[in-house]
């Protein structure tokens, strides 16, 4: 999530160098004092080297169960089977709770993160992860050292956000490197990708808190969606889910259309506003304003 300078303490990404953000917008927010979750994202896609960018007709958020979502940016394959894994794990358990959730997509993070890993750095010299961590001290040191620090800041191109509801209330986490997550629940919201700054300032100019109406948040929500289109590689395809303890239900082409008339109604307020303040600024007298020293 873009910190803005207030988030840092608690931003993870910002910690994590070099870091820059896909080439997406994907947001996650709660709202009705928790008992609802926001999930909200483009469709854009963008090739691993950046070279190719375009929007898909298929939506990035994802149901792994009842009542939570994750929404995923950076690679466009990796996501695919790995939450497909996690669905098929939840399966079992009747109604899982969000951190049980969250638990599992962080060991498949971690799984994939590996796989891939071994399959780049370890299978060329012959060994896989478990062999060389098994053999460290039969093994060329400048090779252990090299490999060491492969396995410790190898960065899978994978983010998931993710937002669910369960009996505690309203959850969203933020998924990274190496499988590591951090919670924005109590802030109740989370912005990622290219997009985020935009879309945080919208969130933190309207004071955004979990205890906004269902209605209000759902119409911040678009907006910072809108405003994140601002940015290079955010697509202009919206898609938003609603979650609840019942279910998850996707906002219909009609309510987007009512979202979309709300934003461009406070769009021409604001033009309209900002006029008024350009005559203001204009007319103001200077010669009035300051004093001889």
């Amino acid at each position: 999530m873009g910190c803005l300078g207030i988030h840092n303490s608690i931003c993870p990404k910002d910690q994590l160098l070099p870091w820059s953000p896909p080439m997406t917008i994907i947001i996650g927010a709660s709202c009705e004092n928790g008992k609802n979750g926001i999930a909200i994202a483009d469709r854009m896609l963008t090739a691993g080297d950046l070279s190719m960018a375009f929007e898909h007709d298929v939506p990035k958020i994802n149901r792994l169960c009842t009542s939570c979502v994750a929404l995923t940016a950076g690679s466009a394959l990796s996501p695919a089977d790995m939450l497909r894994d996690v669905r098929l794990g939840l399966v079992e358990k009747r109604s899982p709770v969000v951190s049980d959730v969250l638990k599992c997509v962080k060991e498949k993070f971690l799984q994939v993160r590996n796989q891939k890993l071994e399959e780049e750095l370890f299978k060329p010299r012959g060994l896989t992860i478990e062999e060389f961590r098994r053999n460290q001290q039969t093994l060329d040191q400048t090779v252990v050292l090299r490999l060491d620090r492969a396995l410790e800041e190898y960065e899978l191109d994978l983010h998931i956000v993710l937002v669910g509801v369960d009996s505690y209330g309203a959850h969203i986490y933020y998924i990274f490197n190496p499988g590591s997550s951090e919670t924005f629940s109590q802030i109740g919201f989370c912005s990622l990708g290219t997009g985020e700054r935009h879309a945080d300032t919208v969130f933190v100019t309207n004071k955004y808190t979990p205890t906004f109406s269902l209605r209000k948040a759902l119409a911040i929500g678009y907006e910072a969606k809108k405003r994140a289109e601002m940015a290079s590689g955010v697509g202009r395809e919206t898609d938003i889910a609603i979650m609840n303890e019942s279910g998850i239900s996707m906002v219909t082409k009609d309510g987007m259309a009512a979202l979309d008339k709300i934003y461009n109604r406070k769009i021409e307020g604001t033009a309209s506003i900002n006029k008024e303040l350009e005559q203001e600024i204009l007319s103001m007298k200077t010669e009035e304003m300051f004093e001889r020293g």
